[in-house]
């Protein structure tokens, strides 16, 4: 019962996740078939690699010494990464990786189990140029413009707002006109 109960718990985990097992020098062991199917590489490609295979070199060095750093020192690793497929496509998931100790309490296999979060990734880079198009238009506008809260604070301003009033847009934000003109 136990051994089906951890099959069943294992098909669960390879429907949503993108799970791999690795020895502690960080060679793969195991790919799931999610795994495989989003980097584009076969399981018989993957075994016995390192996961720099994935690498998509937009982490500095120091990113992956921390997360090596926390997983050796037996502690569980979240976070986002950014990895390469064998296509050369870059693709983002949201990590967590677990360290299995063995018998002498330090990690012999780590455990990563990811989701594709790479669609929010997008997203999120088209809302910054957006935001940050909006922001260069408002500042072109020479009418002076603010924005406030339902509190009357400032939330945002243009730049002839600034210029017109003689006010730093930084010190005024989250602060009301009385606060801002009191100055």
């Amino acid at each position: 019962a136990l051994q089906r109960d951890l099959a069943w718990q294992t098909f669960a985990l390879d429907q949503h996740a993108i799970v791999s097992v690795t020895d502690a020098a960080g060679r793969i062991l195991h790919a799931n078939e999610r795994f495989c199917t989003l980097t584009g590489y076969t399981p018989d490609e993957l075994i016995g690699a390192d996961h720099r295979i994935l690498s998509s070199c937009l982490h500095p060095p120091e990113f992956h010494a921390a997360m090596w750093r926390t997983i050796a020192a037996g502690r569980v690793w979240h976070g986002e990464l950014c990895n390469r497929s064998k296509s050369g496509e870059l693709h983002w998931v949201d990590a967590s990786i677990v360290p299995l100790a063995g018998a002498d309490g330090r990690p012999e296999r780590y455990i990563a189990i990811r989701t594709d979060v790479t669609a929010r990734k997008r997203i999120e880079s088209a809302l910054r140029e957006q935001l940050h198009f909006g922001r260069e238009l408002l500042d072109a506008i020479p009418v002076a413009i603010y924005f406030k809260d339902t509190r009357g604070r400032f939330v945002g301003m243009n730049r002839a707002l600034e210029w017109l009033f003689d006010i730093d847009r930084d010190s005024a934000i989250g602060r009301t006109s009385a606060e801002v003109f009191a100055d």
